[in-house]
């Protein structure tokens, strides 16, 4: 078996033997559509003999009469292996579906053909591959993908209620808090000053915390705000935060809320990094 105008013919039995050494199913079909040889995996499963007619070659004429393989895939097959024969394709390629071929179920094969010389006469070379296993992988792959792609759509309308509800909460306690802290900031002023002659000092160290504390708690509602406006894509910058200072502003709250217990508290003077801010 050799490419058209390869070389000498070669007349023997090596060519069908050759045939039966090759996967797959494999027939040589002469110029008149007939079968002229083919090996054994072939003669297992292809019970025509001849090419033509509106059949096609996809497992044909009997499967195709019997509503296993399309008509559109039967005339596609027949119009390519025509087209290979006289010399108008250089080769032919499809894969086509035969249902029920094989106990009753879809079986999936891509057939190639390609012009040949066999025993002296233009013939062509059709050889029938199963590719069931990897349509119904790619089937599987695909399912799984679309499965997936399901499952991520649906995590992710879960994730944007969450922080709907999350933004939803975080306005409504920084909004909601603003007001009763106002209100207690701004009655702690006036008591202070109005009763400022009256007041005794720990009376009036315990009204600076009142305040002190009321400032720190809009600062966390600010912070709130903050990264409510972060959620929004606000660009963040790169700033520089004095450590040593944090930490001594929560060391002099410590020691304002227990006076009665001493503590030393050693720390560098000069601590600082740098943080992402909005």
């Amino acid at each position: 078996m050799t490419a058209r105008n390869a070389g000498p013919d070669s007349t023997g039995d090596e060519e069908q033997d050759l045939l039966h050494q090759l996967p797959g199913q494999i027939a040589v079909v002469g110029l008149g559509g007939r079968i002229v040889a083919a090996n054994a995996n072939w003669g297992r499963t292809q019970r025509p003999r001849s090419i033509g007619g509106s059949a096609g070659l996809t497992n044909l004429p009997e499967s195709a009469q019997a509503g296993r393989v399309g008509d559109a895939d039967a005339c596609a097959a027949f119009e390519g292996v025509t087209g290979v024969l006289v010399g108008e394709r250089s080769e032919f390629a499809m894969v086509f579906c035969c249902a029920g071929f094989q106990r009753h179920e879809d079986t999936w094969f891509r057939m190639r053909v390609k012009p040949i010389r066999w025993k002296g006469a233009d013939a062509a070379l059709v050889v029938h591959l199963d590719i069931t296993r990897e349509v119904l992988a790619l089937d599987e792959a695909v399912a799984l993908n679309v499965d997936l792609e399901r499952r991520v759509q649906r995590r992710t309308r879960q994730l944007q209620a969450a922080n709907r509800e999350l933004e939803a909460f975080s306005m409504s306690v920084s909004h909601d808090l603003k007001a009763p802290l106002a209100a207690i900031d701004t009655i702690t002023y006036v008591l202070s000053e109005s009763l400022k002659d009256r007041l005794e000092p720990h009376e009036r160290f315990y009204m600076e915390r009142v305040r002190s504390g009321c400032a720190e708690m809009k600062a966390l509602v600010d912070a709130m705000l903050q990264l409510h406006e972060i959620a929004h894509e606000q660009p963040l910058t790169l700033a520089a935060a004095d450590l040593s200072r944090i930490a001594e502003g929560i060391v002099e709250e410590l020691r304002a809320n227990e006076p009665a217990r001493p503590a030393q508290v050693r720390m560098s003077p000069a601590c600082r990094c740098n943080v992402i801010r909005p």
